[in-house]
């Protein structure tokens, strides 16, 4: 309903990574500067590192675009792999028919490599890629550590959050290689920068440039969200809404209090903090007292293979599904997509939507 009363022809906070939207502030600016500058020098292992919600992946898209024509890419999205399937990845990324795909670790360790070197002697050096970094175990990071002893031209680079209250020190202490990697750090907005952010997303939804938030708004926003793109975007959605059942025609700080009560809030802060599980294969919400099986109007099944993960009533209204921590259903199971899909339940229909 908001997009119609403020003159929008996007939605201006999405939760979902949209280039469209990509806003590049001196803190995004740096970091991607200097991500492309260390994956040109020698050093072989470079880690982008930062706290949940400030747009690692959207960076990481730019920098591999960048860089294109100077890398052979492959790209890993599940973390959530065994060694062995990271290496059978390598091999479906490379479409090489040299190497079988069988489960001999050590064999296919070995092929992986030879391949891995051949390709690099062939045309641009290849780049292992994985988002997420920090769920990997350590048998697989372990593994990169001998395909880069075996594949001298290869280059991994990682992206994940660092926490060093994480068991072993974090994701830059646990990567096990010959060499120290190169770490950059992506950090939340500032003030200012937040501000800019959100007038950046205002003016590229169709807001006409127009001055939608007040001082007072912005203050509160950077209050209550620290500077974190995620953050900001779940707060401003619930706050429009509120203007726009308010009838007003600018947000103040009245309204960005008012979204502090939207029950999505709560949530959006829990999950900010929550640091998932590397054994776990999915993260569901608590039923409240209004959502039992039996008021439900239908059951969400969740399996994988032949096990079955969990059960989840259907009430009314939207749940979002994907690995990403800001999805009310966090399924970590291989092809899942960071915002895999949507379900969204009113009356007696459920609407499945494939969200990329």
């Amino acid at each position: 309903m908001y997009p119609q009363f403020f003159g929008f022809h996007k939605l201006p906070f999405r939760l979902r990574p949209d280039p469209d939207f990509l806003y590049s502030g001196k803190e995004y600016l740096q970091a991607r500067a200097a991500v492309i500058a260390v994956l040109r020098s020698n050093v072989r292992v470079v880690l982008l590192l930062g706290p949940p919600g400030v747009g690692k992946t959207l960076l990481l898209d730019d920098v591999l675009h960048e860089v294109s024509g100077h890398f052979a890419a492959c790209r890993i999205n599940q973390p959530h792999i065994s060694a062995t399937e990271l290496l059978q990845a390598v091999v479906m990324q490379l479409g090489t028919t040299t190497v079988e795909g069988d489960d001999n670790h050590t064999r296919l360790l070995s092929e992986v490599a030879a391949a891995l070197d051949a390709a690099g002697s062939r045309a641009a050096p290849p780049m292992l890629v994985i988002d997420d970094a920090q769920l990997l175990t350590g048998a697989t990071l372990v593994t990169l550590g001998d395909l880069l002893a075996r594949a001298p031209r290869l280059k991994v680079l990682l992206v994940g959050q660092q926490d060093p209250q994480q068991s072993g020190g974090g994701l830059a202490a646990r990567v096990i290689v010959a060499q120290k990697p190169r770490q950059i750090h992506l950090a939340p907005l500032g003030p200012e920068g937040a501000r800019a952010y959100v007038e950046h997303r205002l003016t590229v939804a169709g807001g006409g440039g127009k001055e939608l938030f007040t001082a007072d708004a912005h203050a509160m926003l950077f209050q209550h969200t620290g500077g974190s793109p995620r953050l900001i975007n779940v707060l401003c959605e619930a706050a429009l809404h509120a203007a726009c059942l308010r009838a007003s025609g600018q947000l103040s700080a009245a309204e960005i209090l008012v979204a502090t009560q939207d029950a999505r809030w709560p949530d959006a802060l829990a999950r900010e903090k929550a640091r998932p599980g590397v054994d776990s294969h999915v993260e569901l919400p608590a039923p409240t007292d209004d959502e039992q099986p039996t008021h439900a109007v239908a059951q969400l099944l969740v399996s994988l293979r032949k096990e079955h993960l969990a059960t989840w009533p259907l009430a009314a209204g939207r749940i979002s599904i994907g690995r990403a921590s800001d999805n009310e259903m966090r399924l970590e199971a291989p092809f899942i997509s960071r915002h895999h899909c949507q379900i969204v339940t009113a009356g007696t229909v459920s609407t499945v939507e494939d969200l990329g």
